[in-house]
């Protein structure tokens, strides 16, 4: 931090003629000491029996910065200041909020969900839940089908399947 105000005194005072009006651009540029108030916080995020979380979404608090635990649960992450806020979720557990206080190592346990899970549709290209479906679902098995003397897939499922070969 020392450097950072040596290299603003150097460079503002030495080019007086931009004038007072312009050195709030000197101010500006240098108070991004934001930069030099950035921190590295390094940790692990655990459940409470123990075992390690991958794929743990740590985002710092207000912001789009973020990163995910690796598969044996640790995470590594730039703050920009160390007092920020870290948000740890991840599906099954409850969101957990830890703020830093100075800290730049953390021993995060997260608690299993109380609440079960949505039943989950898996679908041709993604899924979603079941209650967010707006269509019908079809089920057919293989004896459906297996009678039948056709020139493709899609002819076998007509009149079988609402919708299904238009």
């Amino acid at each position: 931090m020392k450097g950072l105000q040596i290299m603003r005194k150097i460079l503002c005072a030495s080019v007086p003629e931009i004038g007072p009006e312009y050195s709030f651009f000197c101010d500006a540029l240098f108070s991004s000491a934001g930069l030099a108030q950035q921190t590295t916080v390094k940790g692990s995020v655990m459940s409470e029996a123990g075992s390690a979380l991958p794929n743990v979404s740590v985002q710092v608090k207000g912001t789009t910065t973020g990163t995910a635990t690796d598969s044996s649960g640790n995470f590594s992450i730039v703050v920009p200041d160390a007092n920020a806020v870290l948000v740890f979720s991840s599906v099954g557990y409850t969101e957990k909020e830890e703020a830093l206080n100075g800290r730049s190592e953390l021993a995060v346990v997260l608690t299993a969900s109380s609440q079960s899970l949505e039943q989950v549709v898996v679908i041709g290209y993604g899924r979603q839940r079941k209650s967010d479906l707006t269509g019908s679902v079809a089920v057919l098995t293989s004896s459906d089908l297996s009678y039948q003397a056709t020139a493709n897939a899609a002819q076998s499922l007509q009149g079988k399947v609402a919708a299904a070969c238009r």
